[in-house]
This record gives structure tokens, sequence and C-alpha cells, in this order.
């Protein structure tokens, strides 16, 4: 597998250098490591942060007009010319087997398109968690793969150049940007396989909580019939809770929007399920 991984870097430069080093770590080693400065982060910014780590393989994209870690990818992804292209976010690292690992997945499947995995992660009270990834077609979509709680982290996400070609990542959301990458990846990709094993550190430990629930539920929002009627409701109601929480009155009106419908299909199930 010759690959390169694009790091877009918009606002947490703290853990850059660690990134990058994971990379560097490997034990496939990685053509090229491409980071976007993006979000007005300037190249010079982002060079102070990268002094102490050989940048021989590293290059440094200005691209501070864009808005989104999404567009960063993009770009970055476009300045890449290996066959496979990997995502890294720029506070998240890959423990040092996790390309060979892939790499031993496409190597013995030759129709594989896009590569996934499972990862811990910190909490902000120290506490350390897994999130596995494993076969979606233990569900019936891969919709319910995700409401179920399997991994869809975006720093898992190794992706074929030819996949990359007609799926690429939507530069205008704010949430869930890794679900819809996963799903519109899935259902391209002739074959979609996971690294069981959890070879990705995520860090979780900032605990603050988002005002963009809205956004969520833009994604999810064409679901409702395509995960049981129960699971739906029950991410409908936790963006409620979210939405209360967080004083997020926008994110409450589009629960609102979606709610009749899911629970409409809720009963009519369980009327089905009487007969």
């Amino acid at each position: 597998m010759n690959y390169s991984v694009v790091i877009p870097h918009g606002k947490k430069a703290h853990n850059l250098a660690k990134a990058i080093q994971s990379i560097k770590d490997q034990t496939l080693p990685a053509s090229a490591i491409v980071v976007v400065c993006n979000n007005g982060i300037s190249l010079a910014e982002t060079k102070c942060h990268l002094d102490d780590i050989e940048r021989d393989d590293v290059v440094l994209f200005d691209f501070q007009s864009a808005r989104t870690a999404n567009e960063a990818r993009n770009r970055g992804a476009f300045e890449t010319t290996t066959g496979w292209i990997a995502f890294l976010d720029s506070d998240d690292t890959w423990l040092p087997r996790y390309a060979e690992v892939a790499n031993n997945l496409i190597s013995a499947h030759q129709d594989a398109e896009f590569i996934y995995g499972s990862y811990e992660y910190f909490r902000a009270d120290g506490d350390r968690r897994v999130c596995l990834a494993y076969p979606v077609n233990r569900h019936k979509t891969v919709q319910e793969y995700i409401l179920r709680g399997g991994s869809t982290t975006t720093c898992s996400m190794i992706v074929k150049r030819s996949l990359f070609a007609s799926v690429q990542w939507d530069a205008a959301l704010k949430r869930h940007q890794d679900w819809d990458y996963f799903v519109r990846l899935y259902e391209a990709a002739k074959l979609s396989l996971p690294v069981e094993e959890p070879l990705i550190s995520v860090d979780w430990t900032n605990g603050t909580a988002h005002r963009h629930h809205a956004a969520c539920i833009s994604v999810t929002k064409g679901w409702v019939d395509k995960v049981p009627p129960k699971l739906f409701l029950r991410y409908l109601a936790s963006q409620a809770v979210g939405s209360i929480r967080s004083r997020d009155f926008s994110g409450l009106v589009a629960v609102s929007t979606v709610l009749p419908s899911a629970i409409f299909r809720f009963v009519a199930s369980a009327v089905s399920a009487k007969e």
C-alpha cells in the first residue's frame, strides 16, 4: 500500500507534532504527510510547532481561506499522488502498526477500497474507552451500524484514490462529517474492511459540548426509514437532550421536524409486531 496522510490544521496546534510523529513511527511508512493550514492558521504559525521533528517528508500547504476541515481534507487529498489516501486530525495519533495492519487487509482482499478502524479515546476525566469497528453487514444498513455505535472516526479512514475521485468530503458540514463521509464511502466502495484492533488514539479530553445539533440532524434526517424505529427515536432523544443542555434551540427545532415521522414509524412497527 503506497499511501499519503492528510492532516487539516485549523485550531489544535499543540498536538500537531505528535500527530505527525505518529505517522513517521509507522512500521509501514507513508510516502508523504500533507498538512493543510486552514481556518486562518498561517504557515509560519504551523512551522513553529514543528521545530522538534524532521520535516523532509512533510508538505505544508497554505489554505487559510478554507473554513472547514472537510474543505482542507479535500484540498490536501488532491495534492497527493499515492494510490491510497489516509486522513488524520491534528490532535489524534496512529499507533505504530495501523498502516501495516491496514495494508495486510488490502493485500488479502484485492477489491478493498475503503479501510476504517477501531480506536481508543480518552475523556476529560482521564477515563480510557474503546470504540470498535467491525463488519457493517452485521446490521441491515450502514446507518444502523453507525447509530449502534460502530466506529466511524475520520482518523482511521484510508481510501483508494479512485474512490476518492468520486466520493469527497462535504465541505459545508459542521457536524457528523465522519458519519456522512462514512456512509457515502461505504455505499460506493466495492469492499470496505475494518481494522478491529484499536490502533488509533483519539483525544476527547477537552470535554466541550457543541451547539450544532441542527447540523447533526441535517445529516441524519434521511435515516428515519433506514434504522429500527426505536433506535432512531433514541438518537433523536440524545440530540434533544444535548440541545437543551447547550441551549441550542435551533437543535430542538430540527429534532421537532423529524420527530413526527419517527414516532409514526415506531407506532406502525409496534402495531405490525402485534398482528
